[in-house]
């Protein structure tokens, strides 16, 4: 992949003294051949404008070359927590939970489901709700998920603040889900007329009630290979959650 300079790191350069952040009321979108940002000298308008034409003419002749430009708006990793996050959002609809996503995740909870259980007479609660930490684990070689199988679990690094808080007991329940992807990033995803595949699999485990780690950055996990995150055991789940049983 052919590398280009940023917007900001090009303009950057060319900034007086090498001065790095622009003032809020000097976007971008004004360039080039807008008058100048209040606020801004002639002089740093100038070289800010000598910038964006080195940029433009950068990305022109990678794109000539047929070189792939780095305009990504979201990296790999980003992408594999949006394919997690995809993968629960299709469980849950499924299982007819309503998602919602916590404006602020401080508490290493990504998503709350809710259930409306009207027609659970053993219920002791309506509306219960699980919330979810979701990640998204690329394997390291594609043999690995069949040998994990094997082995009943499938091991996972968590780190120390999501493991601290995940073992302590919560009123709402909280569950761990992994959801592993294969390696090689371009079959993550396939879509065709007659289905959509999202690989591979996520699974779940409820950390409650662990022992606390000694390790200072984290802990390996060992999700079991049975408990597969699906509709008919989100649907158990919340059924427990009504009934304020352990979920397991």
């Amino acid at each position: 992949m052919s590398t280009v300079p940023s917007v900001r790191s090009g303009i950057a350069r060319h900034l007086p003294g090498g001065r790095r952040g622009l003032p809020m009321r000097c976007p971008l979108a004004t360039f080039p051949g807008q008058p100048a940002a209040r606020g801004l000298k002639t002089a740093q308008m100038g070289s800010i404008r000598t910038a964006y034409r080195e940029i433009s003419a950068a990305f022109g002749a990678a794109a000539s070359r047929g070189a792939d430009v780095p305009l990504n708006m979201l990296h790999d990793n980003q992408i594999k927590e949006h394919l997690a996050l995809a993968y629960v959002y299709a469980v849950a609809s499924r299982a007819r939970c309503s998602f919602d996503t916590p404006r602020v995740d401080n508490d290493s909870v990504d998503v709350k489901l809710t259930f409306r259980n009207e027609d659970d007479e053993d219920a002791l609660i309506r509306s219960p709700e699980i919330a979810l930490q979701v990640k998204g684990h690329p394997v390291e070689d594609d043999d690995q998920i069949v040998n994990d199988v094997m082995r009943n679990s499938v091991p996972f690094f968590l780190k120390k603040k999501n493991y601290d808080d995940l073992i302590k007991r919560a009123q709402t329940p909280r569950l761990l889900v992994v959801v592993v992807l294969p390696k090689d990033p371009t079959s993550w995803l396939s879509i065709a007329h007659s289905e959509l595949i999202l690989r591979r699999c996520g699974y779940w485990i409820n950390l409650a009630g662990q022992a606390p780690t000694e390790n200072a950055s984290g802990q390996t996990v060992h999700l079991p290979t049975a408990q597969i995150f699906d509709p008919q055991t989100l649907a158990r789940l919340m059924r427990s959650a009504a009934r304020q049983e352990r979920l397991q």
